[in-house]
């Protein structure tokens, strides 16, 4: 099947005047079982989702440019860890070299492991991110207090919190 016959990417004409922008989400994945995927969000509504596996990174590239020519998003959100960090500077290069399709638009690397830009409340910038897209969508998903491993020694009547938020994903949590 072609890209675009593919049910779970939006042709470009399904896109109708929305007052807010495309943003793009991106998590790279290379050869093995897991899968790059791209997620395509227009306010709070999810309008496409395309994942693969087993291609190399330009190729990847190649299809973030593509999807960047269809969709014109504002922004592009890029898991920077690990192989995201090559597809950023790849994407940023393209850009500077003056590819149309990234002209005006924002490409973000995403560190989900870096410090907090609020770190009193957040135990890091994933967390924070969690927390900001549950505020400005009102949904609720987890909420976990970390434990400050020193006030749980032995003999300690309860753990005792530090007051930071975490995310932890639903699918992880065993009952």
């Amino acid at each position: 099947m072609r890209d675009e016959e593919r049910p779970d990417r939006p042709h470009p004409s399904s896109l109708v005047p929305h007052p807010s922008p495309v943003v793009l989400g991106v998590d790279v994945a290379r050869f093995g079982s897991c899968e790059t995927a791209i997620a395509a969000r227009q306010g709070e509504t999810l309008v496409g989702l395309q994942h693969w596996r087993g291609v190399d990174l330009m190729h990847t590239c190649g299809r973030v440019v593509q999807s960047c020519r269809e969709l014109r998003p504002q922004r592009v959100v890029i898991d920077a860890v690990g192989l995201g960090a090559g597809l950023v500077d790849r994407l940023l290069e393209l850009q500077r070299e003056g590819e149309a399709a990234l002209r005006e638009v924002q490409i973000v690397a995403f560190s989900s492991g870096t410090r907090a830009v609020n770190p009193e409340r957040y135990g890091s910038r994933r967390d924070e991110a969690y927390w900001e897209l549950r505020d400005e969508h009102g949904q609720l998903r987890a909420r976990v207090n970390r434990l400050d491993p020193e006030a749980s020694a032995p003999g300690a009547d309860a753990p005792q919190t530090t007051g930071t938020t975490a995310f932890v994903p639903l699918s992880s949590l065993r009952r």
